[in-house]
């Protein structure tokens, strides 16, 4: 019996263990939102695996999961606009030197995840690529709306930030969480972009965010990863086999 007993305890530590590993990657729920079923992403071991779900002979069965999870047809007629948008610029990825990005394929965890109601109530894309740190490193993108981006010309993120949500932080409100927020000329691999920079009071990891093309981009990510040689070798494209 006692062996019995300590078998049952070693399983259920490792269970534990287990969830902490998938939930620990995951980012955080924006403050506000409340986690319903839809909030958790739809994840992808490679960007085929993202291109096949997406497709438009596809798509329908992951509008049916979300209604099914209660998501309003107003927050599914946004994400449907986001899925249509991707597809439409043939999936927009990141690329380094050229190449579409090495993910980091690991064991239990995904290389890209879908969220249908993320960061300023919006969709987004988290691709996950391999960098030599090896730590929690992920590069987001948002799809701008039409209508911010036709009323603010050539906008920085700071601007689109305060377009789509004015009370989240940004250069005029640290909030809770910032140490500092500030503008930054970065350069990439094709142009030169103003990035919102912000550091944060407990989490090691940074955020750049900056306006591409019709995307909002942020990569987080320990500040050891960043220099201006890694950002030179950044940009996005569409995904070719």
């Amino acid at each position: 019996m006692k062996k019995v007993s300590i078998i049952v305890t070693l399983v259920t530590v490792l269970c534990l263990c287990a969830c902490h590993s998938v939930l620990t990657d995951i980012p955080d729920m924006p403050e506000g939102n409340i986690p319903y079923p839809y909030s958790e992403p739809l994840e992808y071991d490679s960007l085929i695996d993202l291109k096949n779900a997406i497709s438009q002979e596809k798509e329908e069965q992951i509008y049916t999961k979300f209604r099914k999870d209660g998501m309003e047809e107003e927050k599914l007629a946004v994400f449907q606009a986001f899925l249509e948008k991707f597809r439409s610029q043939n999936m927009t990825v990141p690329y380094f030197n050229g190449q579409v990005m090495e993910f980091r394929n690991e064991t239990g965890f995904a290389n890209i995840a879908l969220f249908a109601d993320e960061a300023y109530n919006l969709p987004c894309l988290f691709f996950f690529p391999k960098v030599s740190t090896g730590e929690n490193f992920y590069i987001k993108i948002t799809y701008i709306p039409d209508d911010i981006m036709q009323e603010l010309h050539n906008p920085s993120a700071s601007e689109v930030i305060q377009a789509l949500s004015p009370n989240s932080p940004n250069i005029n409100n640290l909030g809770d969480q910032h140490k500092k927020i500030y503008n930054q000329a970065i350069t990439l691999h094709d142009r030169e972009v103003i990035a919102l920079m912000m550091e944060y009071k407990t989490d090691s990891r940074n955020s750049t965010v900056f306006v591409y093309d019709d995307w909002l981009v942020e990569i987080k990510s320990d500040p050891e990863v960043w220099s201006a040689a890694w950002f030179s070798a950044l940009s996005f494209d569409s995904f070719v086999e």
